[in-house]
């Protein structure tokens, strides 16, 4: 039974049919943009998700994930799109953040409404775009995609902070003092994901994260400040390091409290080998000490609190980390705005659309859509009290598709055409229709009865009985309608007669005339009318549904289409009617069978990339892409920057670490989709490889290069190594040389090393990649002891009975030796010699001293012999020659000193010799007199004895005594001698000299003088200089410039050694710097001479004629200079000061003179100077303590120009004795 609740027609598809369509749709996704769905959607970079963005996404949607529910609530359906969905994140905080593949099944809630399609005017679509708010649902069908990051995000960030540094690998030089011990330590932390060992562990307690990393702690340079508690050195130990700090997270959120770290070292157990070994021993004596020092911590504890406090240094001042992880609600909206825009572009999707002409004549109003339970119902034409509300499913199980027909229609349909060739009853019939025979038709009606149609009436046969008699007839005939198939692939429907038709004949005719009757009813006269009908239905039909029509070449309808071929957008509809047509009192029912295809002619080939991968990093990847497919190309990415064209690939990675692999297939036929398919690859480290020599044999102090080779699969692995010497010094950071292409990464760690001491020592090298792998080896290295090596002065001069402080140096490759010295002095005595040393590299350098005095003159072969603690000795010679003054008392007799001249009267006393020669003068008096001299030993004028030597001499002359005696270079000597001076004139003086550069030349510019006046008793003069080479000539006699009588008497004459200081003196800071000229005074001004003769900003200028200031105009600029005569100026400083710088100007006459360098009125020093004419220069005295200075002996015109020195002395500096 089928009703079309007063619609003239209702066509209905099922369920299943409508999936079908949209599934085709689906096929044509790549084919049209507009009017289909998609079978993949590729997701732009930047797209935002939660608080992180795209890096690159893709979409897929299998045909089978494309489902539906009928919707009779909104009239349209609930289209179910289930989805594969990869989404790569831009900067992930962790790994676990990179990729997320989920799936989704997103429901679209689509009315069926007429779509805006101008191919198509008149049509009933699927509309996508524009859906309201509450019309599309997202569930996450794969779990949550976050509970992995969430789960696992922290210690990944852990690790990666290892990896960037963040977390040091390497910490060295961390003092640690507790007690009577300091030790330096160098800590390293590990991060190997190969070693459990060594790899670092993340709990949770309550509220906090605790980071357990491992380390290995080396301590060395361990040193102690009380007997019979020295430490065992190297030492070191395994322990963990624990940091522990603020932890929450939520759904949405990951907080680490990485500023408020609190550092703790827990689990301490012996390193390897004898560091190892040393830390145990170390342990067991620290726990003795204790015993005495109750106060000492154990050394675990020490060690504890050390790094404790080392960590608060690397450990601290870091930011907290908070990184925030989107929710389920955000990935289910963003899968919500991509959907939403897909579908906006794709629009709608047509599933029925009239084709050509009979669209024409369609307008909405004649088309009702619904929704119904099981089946999508159209419905044409309605009457009045339609109502398409009360539609049911009239679908047979076996078939696609239905359409009803409206009884009321079709028996109207009958009436009609029965009134257009039947006008007026009762007619004769056309004899042409009736056999020849008259038959006259009475009466006819159709009705739709259940099971057939039914056509009922009555007919009047003229004559047909003996040729005159008429006989009446009733007829009932059922119909039944069916279609048969065209050869042009069309179907058209035909009637038939379902069963012999019941005829009421009146009378009780003979057998032939009812046969007769049968047939013409049933037959031509009938059919005729029927299948007039019949076209009318069909026509109809087509109207309806708006299938195709085939027409002969007189117009005439031949076939029919069981549904419109043409699907927009999306590609065809092969339809065609089944049979039985279910004819039912209240309509007719055509059935049929429905087949959509796309205009795709692609075969499906979706990209799979069959991830996860994972495995070991350089070791073959086999990558499954699936089948080879003729029609499809692929292209594997495999996040390294490498791809492949071919779908089953192998490769291999050249680092460890996660990378995202995508599969690209692009089908290539007609409507091929492009699809991707992303897939995470994981691989695990590969520790290096490390390779040393086996052993070595070096000196003590000897530099070695040491060079280890690696190996490492990853190639692409950077490192950095580290050597330890297993000696008492830090490790050392290798030089690396790598390079890093495939198959494997070469490298060599290189590190230049000394040992400090002889031993047998174990190195270790460790290797170590950018991923924390690690790769360690250890060689043997034999140090052997070298003696150390002493340097001393070849040969030294001292004075009989005066002590001297003999020196040596001495340097040891093994810096770490400790050492003893004797010294043998060549005169029957030896001693221990006191040793400064200090033992640090590259080498051990000391010094050796010691006192000695030699107490009669001789030549004397010395040795000082330094022993290092592993039995290695060295030695020097110094050969000594020890001397004295001779004669120094005038008592040990005289000789003459003029050869061949017996009655000469001068005698010179033994040991010594005379000088005497003629000076400058610009006396007149003194340039007529002559010059002479007389040497002679004086018996009565003596200072004490009973000899003296006496030296008369007059005229502009010197005249004295000298001896040579060897000397130090450097050394000071102090010459002094008594003497007693008789002048007539008064101008005379008595002087006493040193040649440091050893000459006999009185004349010499080398000898450093000091001068007196004449004294009415005896006096001393002294002298003091500094030897330049290793004779010094002494000179003691007397001077008069001028025309003089003198006589000296000379006694009692010493000479002291005064070596110079081994001390290192502290460098002073530059000091500040006072200059006085004279460009304040007027040039022309003059001063009287007198002491002083000028007082210039506290300097006093004294001389014994006028002072002139002159005007100097070379070397530019013009300038002022304080002119003297050559009788010489006194200059006397404000206060004592060390040094003074002095600017002279010499304009003309000769170019040396002496300087003088005074201290209260005293000579301590003079300097030869050397200036040349028309020249200006710088001399600079010096001296302990000096408070003036005097210029003389000089034929020179010259000027003072400026005085430099340093007046106040800075804050904190060794003041001057004033």
């Amino acid at each position: 039974m089928v009703n079309t609740q007063g619609f003239q027609t209702v066509a209905e598809i099922t369920e299943a049919t409508l999936l079908s369509l949209l599934r085709e749709a689906w096929r044509s996704g790549s084919l049209n943009n507009n009017g289909t769905l998609p079978q993949e959607i590729q997701l732009p970079a930047g797209m935002p998700l939660g608080p992180f963005s795209l890096a690159d996404g893709t979409v897929q949607i299998p045909q089978d994930e494309v489902r539906l529910n009928l919707n009779p609530v909104i009239n349209g359906i609930d289209l179910i799109l289930g989805m594969e969905i990869d989404l790569e994140i831009a900067n992930p905080p962790v790994p676990s953040a990179q990729l997320f593949n989920l799936t989704a099944d997103v429901t679209l809630r689509l009315p069926v409404g007429n779509a805006p399609d101008p191919s198509a005017p008149v049509n009933l679509a699927l509309l996508l775009e524009d859906l309201p708010t509450d019309a599309v649902d997202v569930m996450i069908t794969s779990g949550d995609p976050f509970a992995d990051l969430l789960e696992n995000g922290p210690e990944e960030y852990i690790h990666q902070l290892y990896q960037d540094g963040t977390i040091p690998h390497l910490v060295e030089d961390i003092p640690l003092n507790f007690g009577p011990f300091s030790m330096m330590a160098s800590i390293q932390f590990f991060d190997d994901e190969s070693d459990p060992t060594k790899s670092i562990a993340v709990s949770y307690p309550p509220e906090s994260i605790e980071v357990n990393i491992p380390v290995y702690i080396r301590f060395y340079d361990i040193t102690d400040t009380i007997p019979f508690f020295s430490l065992a050195t190297p030492m070191g130990v395994f322990a963990i390091a624990r940091l522990t700090m603020p932890f929450s997270r939520t759904d949405s959120h990951i907080h680490i409290g990485t500023d408020s770290i609190n550092a703790d070292l827990v689990s301490i157990t012996p390193g390897p080998g004898e560091e190892g070994d040393n830390y145990d021993i170390n342990k067991d004596l620290v726990d003795a000490a204790r015993s005495f020092f109750p106060a000492l911590p154990p050394l675990e504890d020490a060690i504890r609190t050390g790094f404790i406090t080392a960590a608060n240094t690397f450990f601290t001042g870091r930011p907290p980390v908070n990184f925030d992880i989107p929710t389920i609600a955000d990935l289910e909206l963003q899968v919500e705005q991509f959907i939403r825009a897909e579908m906006d572009n794709r629009r709608w999707i047509i599933i029925w659309a009239p084709e050509g002409q009979l669209a024409e004549g369609l307008s909405a109003d004649d088309i009702v859509p619904k929704v119904l339970e099981e089946a999508f119902a159209i419905a044409f034409n309605g009457g009045i009290g339609a109502n398409a509300d009360l539609l049911e499913n009239f679908i047979l199980p076996s078939c696609d598709f239905a359409f009803a027909l409206d009884d009321d229609f079709i028996e109207s349909l009958f009436r009609e055409n029965i009134d257009e060739q039947f006008p007026e009853l009762p007619v004769t019939l056309p004899r042409e229709q009736t056999d020849g025979r008259e038959i006259r038709l009475e009466s006819i009606d159709i009705n739709l009865v259940d099971g057939a149609i039914r056509v009922t009436g009555s007919l009047t046969a003229v004559d047909v009985i003996l040729g005159s008699i008429d006989v009446g007839v009733n007829f009932t005939v059922n119909m039944g309608l069916r279609w048969i198939d065209n050869s042009d692939g069309t179907q058209m429907l035909e009637p038939f007669v379902i069963d012999e038709p019941d005829v009421d004949i009146d009378l009780d005719l003979l057998g032939w005339i009812l046969s007769f009757l049968i047939g013409f009813v049933s037959g031509g006269f009938l059919g005729g009318i029927i299948a007039v009908i019949v076209l009318a239905i069909v026509i109809k039909i087509v109207e309806s549904i708006g299938g195709g029509v085939a027409r002969d070449a007189l117009g005439n309808v031949t076939g029919v289409a069981a549904w419109p071929v043409d699907l927009p957008n999306i590609g065809s509809i092969n339809a065609r009617f089944k049979n039985p047509v279910d004819i039912f009192s209240t309509g007719v029912r055509f059935i049929g069978e429905m087949t959509i295809v796309s205009a795709s002619t692609a075969v499906l080939d979706a990209a799979d990339a069959n991830g996860p991968y994972g495995g070991v990093a350089s070791v073959l990847v086999s990558f499954n892409g699936g089948a080879d497919q003729a029609f499809s190309r692929p292209q594997w990415n495999f996040g390294d920057g490498n791809s492949s064209l071919v779908r089953q690939s192998d490769h291999r990675y050249g680092d460890s670490g996660q990378y995202i692999a995508k599969l690209r297939i692009e089908v290539d036929e007609t409507g091929g989709a492009i699809t991707r398919n992303f897939t995470t690859v994981r691989l695990q480290n590969v520790s290096p490889k490390v390779n040393l020599p086996t052993s070595l044999s070096v000196n003590e102090g000897q530099e070695v290069e040491i060079i280890g080779s690696f190996t490492d699969s990853e190639w692409l692995d950077t490192h950095t190594a580290i050597f330890d010497w297993g000696d008492n010094s830090k490790p050392t950071v290798a030089i690396i040389a790598e390079t890093n292409t495939e198959p494997e990464a070469r490298g060599t760690a290189s590190a230049m090393h000394a040992w400090c001491d002889n031993g047998l020592y174990t190195v270790r090298l460790t290797v170590i990649d950018d991923d924390g792998g690690i790769g360690e080896t250890s060689m043997q290295v034999t140090v052997l002891n070298l003696p150390p090596k002493v340097m001393s002065d070849e040969a030294i001069c001292t004075l009989v009975g005066q002590e001297i402080l003999l020196h040596a140096e001495f340097e040891d490759e093994g810096w770490c030796d400790v050492h003893t010295a004797t010294w043998n002095f060549g005169d029957c005595t030896e001693k221990n010699a006191f040793i400064v040393e200090v033992n640090e590299p590259p080498k051990a350098i000391g010094e050796v001293s010691i006192s000695h005095l030699w107490e009669h003159c001789g030549q004397y072969i010395t040795q000082v012999t330094v022993t290092d603690d592993d039995g290695g000795s060295g030695s020097a010679r110094t050969v000594v020659q020890v001397v004295e003054l001779k004669n120094k008392n005038m008592e040990n007799g005289f000789h003459h000193f003029a050869q061949g001249s017996p009655d000469d009267p001068n005698r010179v006393a033994n040991g010594w010799f005379p000088y005497a020669s003629p000076v400058l003068t610009l006396d007149t008096r003194a340039l007529d007199q002559p010059r002479e001299w007389l040497f002679f030993g004086e018996q009565f004028v003596e200072r004490e004895g009973r000899r003296a030597q006496g030296v008369r001499f007059r005229g502009a002359m010197q005249a004295g005594i000298y001896q040579q005696i060897c000397a130090n270079k450097g050394w000071d000597y102090f010459f002094c001698a008594d003497f007693h001076f008789i002048t007539t004139r008064k101008t005379g003086h008595a002087r006493i000299g040193i040649d440091p550069m050893g000459g006999t030349d009185p004349n010499s510019p080398n000898i450093i003088w000091r001068e007196l006046p004449s004294e009415p008793q005896w006096g001393t003069i002294t002298v003091r200089t500094t030897a330049r080479t290793n004779q010094i000539t002494l000179l003691i006699g007397g001077i008069d410039r001028f025309a003089g009588q003198n006589i000296i008497y000379i006694d009692k004459v010493d000479l002291c050694q005064i070596q110079p200081t081994l001390c290192s003196t502290e460098e002073e800071e530059p000091c500040k710097e006072t200059c006085v000229n004279f460009n304040d005074l007027a040039v022309g001004q003059n001063f009287a001479p007198g002491s002083p003769s000028l007082t210039h900003h506290g300097i006093n200028f004294s001389s014994l004629v006028n002072l002139y200031i002159i005007g100097i105009a070379m070397p530019v600029p013009f300038h002022h200079g304080l002119f003297f005569s050559p009788r010489g100026i006194e200059v006397k400083l404000p206060q004592k000061l060390r040094k003074v710088k002095v600017t002279m100007h010499n304009r003309g006459g000769g170019s040396d003179f002496k300087i003088d360098i005074l201290s209260v009125g005293l000579v301590i020093d003079q300097i030869p100077a050397i200036l040349n004419p028309g020249t200006e220069d710088e001399f600079i005295l010096s001296a302990t303590i000096l408070d003036g200075f005097r210029i003389r002996d000089q034929q020179m015109e010259l000027s003072i120009i400026k005085i430099c020195f340093c007046l106040e002395k800075e804050p904190g500096r060794s003041p001057i004795p004033q």
